[in-house]
């Protein structure tokens, strides 16, 4: 029983934190944007990260799509009662 709330209290901590974090370094690149070879006089854009630095997080993705599509049921739903008492 502890084991179950051990992992139901690390999934909610890894969700919140995808939410706050959605992005990571990009490993190739370290995190610097450019290419490996790059010096002073030629440097190229990483090809993994575009340049960035920064690649998303494994559910990061999902986390934000969720997160959008509760906000808008809300609002519509906000949009109908508003409706509803404006017919009566």
């Amino acid at each position: 029983m502890t084991l179950f709330w051990l992992g139901l209290i690390t999934l909610v901590c890894y969700t919140v934190s995808l939410y706050l974090w959605p992005f990571k370094r990009h490993g190739r690149c370290k995190g610097t944007g450019r290419n490996r070879g790059s010096t002073k006089r030629r440097f190229g854009d990483c090809a993994g990260c575009g340049g960035t630095g920064r690649v998303p997080r494994i559910g990061a993705k999902f986390i934000h799509q969720s997160m959008l599509r509760i906000a808008a049921d809300r609002r519509k739903a906000r949009e109908r009662r508003g409706k509803q008492k404006g017919q009566l």
